[in-house]
C-alpha cells in the first residue's frame, strides 16, 4: 500500500512511521511508475481548494494509466490530522448527479423556546424534497447551512467514491447525512447516479 497525500502541511500532521507516503506533486507519476503493481493506494487530502484540486487531477492520471488497483480516500482536518471521511473510489465510475432527498426533519421546540430568541421552528424543507447536484455544486435554492455538512459527502460521491464510512450503508453508493441545525436538523439521503 502507498499512501498519497495532496498538501505538504497535510503530511506532516498524518505522517506515519510504519507507512510510506508520498506527496502528489510533479514528481508523482514516477514514483507511481516504480511502483505499478501497487494494488492499494490510499489518498488524504484537506477541504481547501488546492487540496480537492490535486485529487482530482491524481484521479484523472490513475484513470489514464488504467490503474486497476483499490484506492481510498481520506478527507483530513488539517489543524489536526484527524480523519473526518473515509471512502472507496471506482475510477471508472462516471458520476453524471448526485440526488438528494429530505428523508426526516426533526423540530425539538423545547430547545427553541428555551434559547432562541426567534418563534420559527421549521425550515422550509419538506420531507421527501429532492434536490440535484450537478458536478459537486449546490443545487439552486439548496439551504446553504445544510450544504456545509453535505457538500463533502456530494464531493466524493461526485468524485466516484462508494463504501463511504467502511461500508456502513447498504448501497454503497448512498449515504445519510444531518444538516448542523441544533434545533430543527433534518436529515438527507444522498445517492449517486451515473
Amino acid at each position: 500500500m502507498i499512501n498519497i497525500c495532496a498538501k505538504e502541511e497535510l503530511l506532516k500532521r498524518i505522517i506515519n512511521e510504519q507507512e510510506m507516503f508520498i506527496l502528489f506533486d510533479e514528481d508523482f507519476i514516477e514514483v507511481l511508475e516504480k511502483f505499478d503493481k501497487i494494488c492499494e493506494l490510499t489518498l488524504w487530502f484537506g477541504r481547501d481548494i488546492f487540496s480537492r484540486a490535486k485529487i482530482k487531477a491524481l484521479l484523472e492520471c490513475l484513470r489514464t494509466r488504467q490503474y486497476k488497483g483499490q484506492i481510498k480516500l481520506n478527507l483530513v482536518d488539517e489543524e489536526t490530522g484527524d480523519t473526518e471521511i473515509t471512502a472507496k473510489i471506482d475510477l471508472f465510475r462516471k458520476v453524471s448527479q448526485v440526488k438528494i432527498t429530505v428523508l426526516k426533519k426533526n423540530e425539538l421546540s423545547e430547545l427553541a423556546y428555551k434559547y432562541e430568541k426567534t418563534d420559527k421552528l421549521s425550515c422550509e424543507l419538506t420531507k421527501g424534497q429532492e434536490f440535484i447536484s450537478l458536478a459537486g455544486q449546490r443545487p439552486v435554492n439548496f439551504c446553504v447551512s445544510a450544504w456545509m455538512n453535505l457538500e463533502p459527502f456530494v464531493y466524493l460521491l461526485n468524485l466516484g467514491a462508494y463504501a463511504i464510512y467502511d461500508e456502513w450503508m447498504k448501497n454503497p453508493y448512498q449515504a445519510i447525512v444531518s444538516c448542523n441545525d441544533g434545533v430543527r436538523p433534518v436529515s438527507f439521503l444522498l445517492e449517486s447516479f451515473i
